[in-house]
């Protein structure tokens, strides 16, 4: 992705997707029992314990992973999302072609991603319209556009302007160094 935005010259921004595994749509079947945490009414006025039904996944829960992936990848593809099409080759990269030719990319690996478009009006349109639809969908955290340098699925990216840049693992080696 990173080499076809340079060839394009687009335009990219970071985004987080905050609590990620808590915004995963579970299906009836997957929903849980839990008993309240410690501080909370454990049992009723008639003496039956009190259970709760979670609306959704726990960071913790053996299928909440999967349950985000799915929801992602729902909503990525919807026509309330994005419309986008999925990589048959790299299943975490997105593709979306406008009207005119203009290709927005999202790369996406659990809840972070980049959204690369084109410099023209139908692809900064609807780069914009992608922001908002999985701002008012997600509890998301864009970066400004088009950062000096970034950091994504262990790379250091950066640039120098938007028709070159290097991509590195300096900062995953140096964690690497610190922790061994």
């Amino acid at each position: 992705a990173d080499a076809m935005s340079v060839l394009r010259e687009q335009h990219w921004l970071d985004f987080d997707f905050e609590a990620a595994f808590l915004q995963g749509a579970q299906r009836k079947s997957e929903q849980v029992l839990a008993r309240p945490p410690v501080g909370f009414r454990e049992w009723d006025e008639r003496g039956v314990e009190i259970l709760w039904l979670m609306d959704a996944p726990l960071y913790g829960q053996l299928d909440a992973a999967a349950i985000w992936n799915r929801t992602l990848n729902e909503w990525m593809e919807s026509e309330s999302g994005g419309q986008c099409e999925r990589n048959a080759s790299d299943p975490c990269l997105y593709t979306h072609e406008t009207d005119d030719g203009s290709i927005l990319a999202t790369p996406c690996y659990v809840d972070d991603g980049r959204l690369y478009y084109d410099p023209t009006p139908s692809g900064r349109a609807a780069a914009k319209r992608l922001t908002e639809r999985r701002e008012k969908r997600f509890k998301v955290k864009f970066s400004d556009p088009d950062p000096d340098d970034s950091y994504f699925l262990g790379a250091n990216r950066i640039a120098s302007g938007r028709s070159a840049c290097s991509v590195r693992a300096t900062s995953y080696i140096e964690q690497m160094v610190k922790r061994y």
